[in-house]
This record gives C-alpha cells, structure tokens and sequence, in this order.
C-alpha cells in the first residue's frame, strides 16, 4: 500500500500516503472513544517535524520566538484547519466536491506563502531546499495548505477514500494499482474486520 511509517516515534498514524490526510487522521477514535493526538503544542511540533513539512531550523526557530500563548494559538488554528479539511475530505468521498469553505480557507493561507529556496551543493549533488518562514502562528499551517492544495491539483479525487471499517475515522489516499485498497491499514481495521466476517461465517454453519 505505500504505506509511509515514522521513523522518529509510534505517537502518529501515517497512512493517509499524504500530508495532508495524514494531518486530518491526528484525530482517531479508540475503542469508540475520539482521541486527539494534537493535545499539546508539543504534539503539533512533533507531527510538523515527524511529517517532514516544517525543516529542524523552521522549528528551532519557532521554539525560539514563540512564547506559550502564541503555541496555544498555533495549536487552536491547527485545529480548526484540521477540521475544515476533515470535512472537505468527507465532502469529496461522499460528493466529489471539496466545498467552498475549504477551499476560501486553504487560499488565504496561500495567499502568504512564506516560503524561501536555497539552491545547495552536497556530495549527492545540488539540491534545492525550501524554508517556510515561521512569523505567526497560522504560519505553521501554510505548509498543510499547499499539501492540500497539490493532493486535489495533482490526485484524482476519486482515489481518496475513508476506511470502510464503520468504527474508523481515517482518510487515505488510494496509491494501489488496482484502486481498490478499502482500508486505513491492515494492521489498524482490515484484519479486524477479516476476522470478524471469518467469525460471522463460521458462525453461520451452525
């Protein structure tokens, strides 16, 4: 499935095979109960790092020049932006439009890029980096904002899909061939629901 799987920590989900929907799938539910795994600012700092949307030195500099309420509010926005995109994301698996909202909210945090590029020679060869500066704290959602903007520019929309387990939340980005991928992960619902309909059967026969 291409799944992506995080190399820093087991804290966040990461198989929405983008950034994006990985950033909507921060709100899960447990054992029926909704869990958000953006509690603390802390969180949101790790997911930006973890996900590779914010560099180590965007980051530096925000732990630097942030004070607790502007994390507060970095956190707030970042919900908020979770939710719109949790909707759009709803919206397109159930309509194939995004909605107006999403997209007004997803402008105007392009609308200020932030973004500078760095042209650079390694012993790999020349590289092109990119750095968001980090000012504010709605700053921290541009980067989100243009992975959104690429996954409906550059994805059939058709190929976004939520988990077919009722129970789960998760979005994805279907990458398969076959188009056919139904669940968040095997790991998460598909074996469990693999299980539950062998039970089912089994159950049948008697």
């Amino acid at each position: 499935m291409g799944m992506k799987v995080s190399t820093k920590s087991q804290k966040f989900l990461w198989v929405g095979n983008d950034p994006a929907i990985d950033f909507v799938n921060t709100l899960i539910v447990q054992e029926g109960m909704e869990v958000d795994l953006l509690a603390q600012p802390g969180d949101l700092l790790d997911w930006l790092r973890e996900s590779e949307s914010l560099s180590e030195q965007s980051l530096r500099d925000i732990k630097r020049r942030f004070g607790a309420s502007q994390l507060e509010h970095a956190l707030a926005c970042a919900r908020d932006y979770r939710e719109t995109l949790r909707t759009a994301l709803q919206h397109v698996v159930e309509r194939g439009v995004v909605g107006r909202h999403p997209l007004e909210e997803t402008n105007r945090f392009l609308r200020e890029p932030r973004m500078t590029f760095a042209l650079s020679h390694t012993e790999r060869g020349s590289q092109l980096q990119q750095k968001w500066t980090v000012g504010q704290g709605e700053d921290v959602l541009r980067p989100i904002a243009l992975a959104f903007a690429r996954l409906l520019a550059d994805h059939d929309s058709s190929r976004i899909r939520k988990c077919q387990n009722p129970d789960c939340v998760l979005f994805f980005l279907d990458t398969s061939k076959s188009g056919t991928r139904t669940w968040c992960s095997m790991d998460i619902c598909g074996n469990k629901l693999r299980v539950a309909a062998f039970r089912k059967r089994h159950e049948g026969r008697h």
